[in-house]
């Protein structure tokens, strides 16, 4: 028993390390950029999916699964829904490419992901 949580820890450590080492990397600058307007790109369409969602339910889609067919992010993005009402919706979304790069908006009564920007502005935080 102790050795399979030996192995196990090991196993884990092993990856961190890894990982870790991976992500102390910078991303170059231009990089950077693409990530970013990717992020943007997306989180307007996402704004624009749930605009449409609203226009026929009366209230915006509480899950990204509600909708697959409709918005899908683009390849690298997560994208997550933090908040979703019939009165608005907050989410972030982030980057594999670009770890520490995160973007967020937020539409109608919801709260600021990132406690700054305007209602429907996208705000990103970097690397």
């Amino acid at each position: 028993m102790r050795r399979q949580v030996l192995c196990t820890l090991a196993t884990l450590l092993a990856g961190f390390g890894a990982s870790a080492s991976a992500q102390e990397a910078k991303p170059d600058s231009a990089t950077v950029e693409a990530a970013t307007g990717t992020l943007k790109s997306d989180l307007k369409n996402f704004v624009v999916a749930q605009e449409q969602y609203f226009a026929e339910h009366t209230t915006y889609a509480r899950s990204l699964a509600e909708w697959t067919t409709v918005f899908r992010p683009s390849r690298n993005v997560t994208l997550v829904l933090l908040t979703s009402s019939g009165t608005g919706h907050s989410e972030v979304a982030v980057d594999d490419r670009v770890p520490g790069l995160v973007c967020a908006m937020y539409v109608g009564n919801a709260p600021r992901p990132m406690g700054t920007g305007a209602e429907g502005e996208v705000v990103c935080r970097g690397p």
